[in-house]
Formats: C-alpha cells, structure tokens, sequence
C-alpha cells in the first residue's frame, strides 16, 4: 500500500525535524534540589584541595562529610523557583527553629545562591 509508506517516512520525517516555534540546540535544563543532615567534619584546606606537586608524606586525609536522610526533587515542568520553595519548605519542616546551620544552592538557570 502506497498510502501507509507514505504515512510511515512522514512521521519519519517529522521526528527529525523541529515542531513549530521549536529552537535549534535548545535543551530543557532540570531543576533538582535536595536536603540532607551532615555531621560537622573539621578538614584542612589540603584534604579538599589539591596541592600543586601532590601530598607529601603518607599521612591518610581527613574523611569527608557524609549525607544521611538525603530527601530529593526535582522537575522539567515547574519553574525552579516552585522547586526551591518545596526544598526550603521540607528544611524549615526537619529544623522549625533554625537550631543548625542551613546551607542553600541553586543552579537553575535564572536564579542565584541562596
């Protein structure tokens, strides 16, 4: 059949090209966001930094912090600032009074550190 040929190269052919009002190269950039508790963890500047030439000696760095009760989201559809309010919502409801340090980032495009 003629016909069904011609439907199948079409819908063919449309994967490939742009819809309307589509930009060339234009991605969907995700907003994530998560909230977790650390234990404090003193550690020099060179256990986070290299330092030029390598480490000296045989001393084992300081081990890192490490996340516990990570809560995580994220969205493509909602507006970044909806998905930074529902991570400031969920830290203000695990620390109603602010007895911990609270630390904020964002990379969404458009918006700054916190």
């Amino acid at each position: 059949m003629p016909c069904a040929k011609a439907v199948a190269r079409a819908r063919a052919t449309f994967r490939t090209r742009l819809a309307s009002g589509e930009k060339p190269a234009r991605k969907r950039m995700a907003t994530l966001g998560v909230v977790y508790d650390a234990e404090p963890a003193p550690r020099r500047p060179h256990d986070v930094i290299a330092v030029p030439g390598g480490r000296g000696g045989h001393r084992p760095s300081r081990p890192r912090p490490r996340a516990m009760r990570k809560w995580l989201c994220g969205s493509i559809i909602n507006d970044p600032h909806m998905v930074i309010e529902k991570i400031l919502d969920h830290a203000e409801a695990r620390d109603p009074t602010h007895a911990r340090p609270w630390v904020c980032s964002s990379t969404a495009p458009g918006t700054s550190s916190i």
